[in-house]
């Protein structure tokens, strides 16, 4: 026996006394004829051709379809009655469906049946035989167990390819979002009709029983669409898009709020709750309304009010910039800092996510998704966790660039890759101290204290009324603004004076935005230079904050870490200072900074390279892993040292720092952004 795959030993049971058939194949042997039967005492004799007679070459192949086949007649519960020629129509029917599934011709149907039945039979199925075969073929019984092309029409899931982790990942039509399933979870049938109504299984993969459709064959089923996502090849979710605006593949337009879902060659659309952006006809915002507004407020610098303008036409098109700035909003109490909140999600309504400031950079993670709308983070530092504060800050800085993928764990140890690209806006009376890269992204704007005056209360009050409502008008505004808006930001780039790069992409990006709201045009290379012109107090002052390297970030995180509730470093070594004459208030701060390896020295303080204490201070930081060590030597007039005593068995190199670094009034709430 001859097959192309091995076809196994076994035996096949017949049912209701028929006998059994034994398929002997590989390692498999069997007595043959003239040896004597054990239990009768007679010889076998042979049933047809004598095998010693036969040319083996002539002996026909038993394949994997004839191994089907044969089982199915031999272990069919309609055989016996077949057998016994007793009420056959039914039976016939039953068993030439099963065949017909196991994938047998019509000329192998009507012999095998006719072969069964009984030599004197004188029904008439045999004359009905090629209309129940038919029938079945009509039904689709040949398709049950059998691949075959799949089609997901318009309900159905698309296969888009596989996960490093085996995970098989679709496109979910009816519901327009992402699903990753295991080949295991497949297999089910609740997972199918998660996916597709049941009608759709039912009509693709029909599993039959007794000549008729019994159910959905879930295995099947779940072959195919593994089958389909291997075709498909690896997938990269990092492709997948949620709500917004973006450019595809081609630099069209895609507005991704509801409807039909976009088609890219690239890129994975997916839109689970629309969002209603549809601007009233014929109804224009009021832009030069909207500046006039933010121009109440009592600014540290005038042109922040522009650059606002700028950034809340930027955080509805987000997904179209290469580049997207984020702003801090600070202010004291009766600054006006939250009637500014308020008229932003006034404007942003219908795009914006408005959070809780105590939210978790995870927790901000999942709201977004794969959505690249715009974030707004009031009272940022309403419970002041400075470690969480500081993973959210990471966060917004990852957002800036258009390549900002990033690789989270999840309990169940499978990474999770997006593209964080959504336009940041945090709040708060203090922004809180962060590195030179976080300053590179986010623009600090601060509110002073007004003046009460009545009128300009007033008619705050009546510009925040007229804001009611209007979010889809502002929306509208700034997409149809998104041509103009790419072209001015590569003028302002040409034009930008020499300075810090990302310093550059912030302004230019924000400026172009609020021109192009203004004036809905592209910006000319002589009117940028006036507007650059008119901003540049502005613009000099924030590249200041550029400025600062990577060592003056690691001296103020050692003077900003808290000692206790009420106390921080850089408060305690301002008291250590040779101007302060208390020597009971210079002991006990000595005494306190020995504690993390730090001690007076000359005019000045040691630092230890490998004290502990140090590795407490710089912990969750980006100089965790000892990078003080070389960071704080690059400060103004600080030296490495040779080895130092800390304690009575500590011994260490160290970084000299002079005290004219730390300020006399030090208080963390004064720090530099």
């Amino acid at each position: 026996m001859e097959s192309n795959l091995p076809v196994p030993s076994t035996t096949f049971k017949g049912q209701n006394g028929l006998g059994n058939v034994d398929i002997l194949a590989h390692k498999k042997c069997s007595i043959l004829p003239p040896s004597i039967h054990p239990g009768t005492g007679k010889p076998y004799t042979w049933d047809g051709s004598n095998l010693g007679s036969c040319n083996i070459g002539d002996l026909p192949v038993f394949s994997d379809l004839d191994f089907t086949i044969t089982k199915c007649f031999v272990t069919s519960k309609f055989a016996s009655a077949i057998v016994e020629g007793k009420a056959t129509h039914d039976s016939v029917l039953g068993l030439s469906g099963e065949l017909v599934a196991a994938g047998a011709n019509d000329e192998k149907i009507y012999l095998i049946i006719k072969n069964m039945l009984p030599y004197n039979y004188s029904g008439n199925s045999l004359d009905e035989l090629q209309e129940m075969i038919d029938g079945a073929r009509r039904k689709g019984f040949d398709q049950a167990g059998k691949l075959h092309p799949y089609d997901p029409r318009n309900d159905g899931p698309i296969p888009l390819g596989y996960l490093a982790d085996g995970r098989n990942v679709f496109f979910d039509q009816l519901r327009h979002i992402i699903i990753s399933e295991s080949s295991g979870t497949l297999a089910k049938l609740g997972t199918l009709m998660n996916m597709a109504p049941i009608e759709f299984w039912l009509d693709r993969f029909p599993k039959y029983r007794a000549g008729e459709a019994s159910g959905v064959h879930t295995y099947l089923a779940a072959d195919t669409l593994i089958q389909c996502c291997r075709d498909a090849g690896g997938f990269d979710t990092s492709l997948v898009r949620g709500r917004d605006v973006y450019l595809d593949s081609a630099g069209k337009v895609i507005v991704n709020f509801g409807g039909d879902i976009p088609r890219d060659s690239k890129y994975v659309y997916v839109c689970h709750i629309p969002i209603n952006i549809a601007a009233i006809e014929n109804e224009e915002f009021d832009v030069e309304k909207l500046l006039e507004l933010f121009q109440m407020f009592n600014w540290s610098n005038k042109s922040f009010a522009y650059l606002l303008l700028g950034w809340a036409i930027t955080a509805v098109i987000c997904g179209v910039l290469e580049w997207r700035p984020h702003l801090f909003l600070a202010g004291a109490k009766n600054t006006g800092k939250t009637t500014l909140v308020f008229a932003l999600k006034a404007i942003l309504e219908s795009v914006a996510i408005v959070l809780d400031g105590q939210s978790t950079e995870a927790g901000i993670r999942q709201k977004v998704g794969p959505d690249s709308r715009p974030v707004m983070l009031d009272e940022f530092e309403s419970d002041q966790d400075i470690r969480r504060m500081k993973t959210v800050i990471k966060h917004v800085r990852s957002a800036s660039s258009a390549v900002g993928q990033i690789a989270r764990g999840t309990p169940e140890g499978k990474a999770l890759e997006f593209n964080a690209s959504s336009s940041f806006l945090l709040a708060a009376i203090n922004p809180m101290m962060v590195t030179s890269a976080d300053r590179s992204r986010i623009v600090v704007m601060t509110l002073e204290k007004h003046e009460n005056n009545k009128s300009t209360a007033a008619a705050i009050s009546v510009a925040m009324e007229v804001l009611e409502g209007s979010s889809p008008q502002w929306c509208a505004l700034a997409i149809s603004q998104i041509a103009n808006i790419r072209t001015s930001i590569k003028v302002l780039r040409r034009v930008f004076p020499p300075c810090d790069s990302r310093h550059a992409l912030n302004i230019s990006t924000l400026l172009a935005a609020a021109w192009s709201a203004r004036h809905q045009s592209e910006i000319t290379e002589i009117e940028a230079e006036d507007l650059l012109l008119e901003h540049m107090a502005l613009i000099n002052e924030l590249a200041l904050a550029h400025e600062s390297d990577d060592s003056i970030d690691c001296f103020n995180a050692l003077l900003e870490y808290r000692v206790d509730r009420d106390e921080m470093l850089g408060t305690i070594l301002a008291r250590l200072k040779p101007n302060n004459s208390d020597k009971d208030t210079r002991k006990m701060a000595a005494t306190k900074i020995e504690a993390y390896g730090i001690r007076e020295h000359e005019d000045g303080f040691l630092v230890s390279n490998t004290h502990r204490g140090l590795k407490e201070i710089y912990s969750d930081t980006v100089w965790e892993s000892g990078g003080w060590v070389s960071a704080l030597p690059r400060l103004p007039g600080a030296r490495k040292e040779s080895q130092k005593r800390f304690s009575s068995q500590n011994r260490a190199l160290a970084t000299w720092i002079p005290f004219g670094l730390v300020p006399d009034d030090y208080n963390a709430n004064k720090g530099t952004f």
